[in-house]
């Protein structure tokens, strides 16, 4: 497979490029795998993360390598959420072939990551210095097949990350059962029970099209303290409940799946993601 990658200009993220790597890996380090991106979805979310990437430090998630060429060292890669392959490792729990649901790089090159293991089993947190600053959700990952068939596979990739920020705000920020609510600006702040009650609110979402506005208010800042207030057992076994429910139920309306295929449908999508042409109820997936 060609080693490829896509990256953004951090000042005029309109201009993207393609280019290949040449340069061979390094060996392998402890308690490292190296993978390569398999399948992705990108939506106006990844736009997102090239617009804020220095403030919310989500170009650090796969700097672009000292050997590629001018211009492209000060640009960046966006990243995407969906399913990336082991190639090698040296973590015997994760062998090669395995895959892995996370935070991954819209491109085709190998990658390392460094990871220690973290409950529930099967999950790892990437533990390389130049990532500390992300938040905690974006340096998790979980071994985790891909669904065999697209429809399911689109929806995880596609719909799971932003569906997960209304399971918080439901379950955590505006908890209607008995618990101790967290504040939408995370831990630390006031937020009582009678806070926490919609029971009397008009909710307005000024987004309800879109795949945010459908799956609720950005809450994932707030995962970390609802895994405290439950245990990571607890939070995941519950969360992904309701997220197998969500989908037999439709719960996240009609969406139409579009496949594309490699780098070069990576740069058709980002091109038609910065010219407004995607629409809110495509689902575009990318196997890279």
């Amino acid at each position: 497979m060609d080693s490829l990658i896509h990256v953004v200009s951090k000042s005029d993220n309109s201009q993207h490029a393609t280019f290949p790597l040449t340069t061979p890996p390094p060996p392998l380090a402890p308690s490292s795998i190296r993978l390569r991106t398999t399948l992705i979805t990108l939506s106006s979310n990844n736009l997102t993360y090239a617009r804020l990437g220095d403030a919310l430090r989500w170009w650090d998630a796969y700097p672009v390598p000292a050997s590629a060429p001018a211009p492209y060292t000060t640009w960046g890669i966006v990243p995407a959420w969906g399913y990336a392959t082991v190639l090698s490792s040296t973590i015997p729990a994760l062998p090669a072939d395995t895959t892995l649901w996370g935070f991954w790089p819209t491109s085709s090159h190998a990658f390392d990551l460094q990871l220690r293991g973290a409950a529930p089993a099967g999950h790892w947190i990437e533990t390389s210095p130049h990532r500390r600053a992300l938040m905690h959700l974006y340096n998790r990952y979980v071994a985790a097949p891909i669904p065999a068939a697209l429809p399911a596979a689109a929806a995880t990739v596609a719909l799971k990350p932003v569906w997960e920020c209304g399971y918080l705000a439901a379950r955590h920020v505006f908890a209607a059962r008995a618990r101790t609510p967290v504040h939408p600006l995370g831990a630390g702040l006031p937020w009582t029970p009678d806070d926490a009650d919609l029971s009397a609110a008009v909710v307005v979402s000024l987004s309800a099209s879109s795949d945010v506005g459908a799956g609720g208010a950005e809450e994932l800042w707030r995962r970390d303290v609802a895994i405290e207030s439950e245990s990571p057992e607890e939070y995941f076994k519950n969360m992904n409940a309701s997220w197998e429910k969500c989908l037999e139920e439709s719960g996240m309306g009609e969406f139409e799946t579009v496949p594309e295929k490699g780098i070069e449908g990576v740069e058709g999508v980002w091109q038609d993601l910065c010219e407004q042409k995607v629409k809110p109820n495509q689902a575009i997936v990318v196997r890279v």
